[in-house]
């Protein structure tokens, strides 16, 4: 592979190109319906792509959960999940942090 992707080994992008909508609100119209979909695009495309990827929680924006999505190169599932675990490991399990919210 050429350009800059032949020489990283994984791409760190977001899970949404934008700030998490409240529960439900994907719900709330069909405009918000479809502008979910369209801010969810790089996890639609990475899996169209046949790419490895993960996904993990980095925590609580305005009581809404954030995260990256951990890009790897075919066949390196093992360097997302690597990854994953070490990101994991420094923000925590946000399971524990919304347990500790109710």
């Amino acid at each position: 592979m050429g350009g800059i992707y032949g020489t990283l080994p994984l791409v760190l992008a977001p899970v949404l190109q934008r700030p998490p909508l409240a529960q439900w609100a994907d719900l709330q119209s069909d405009d918000q319906s479809r502008q979910l979909i369209l801010d969810q695009g790089m996890l639609y495309l990475v899996n169209l792509l046949g790419l490895p990827a993960s996904s993990v929680p980095t925590g609580l924006e305005n009581n809404l959960p954030m995260g990256v999505q951990i890009i790897g190169k075919r066949f390196r599932q093992d360097q997302c999940l690597d990854a994953a675990e070490i990101i994991e490991h420094k923000t925590g399990i946000l399971a524990h942090q919304l347990w500790n919210k109710s």
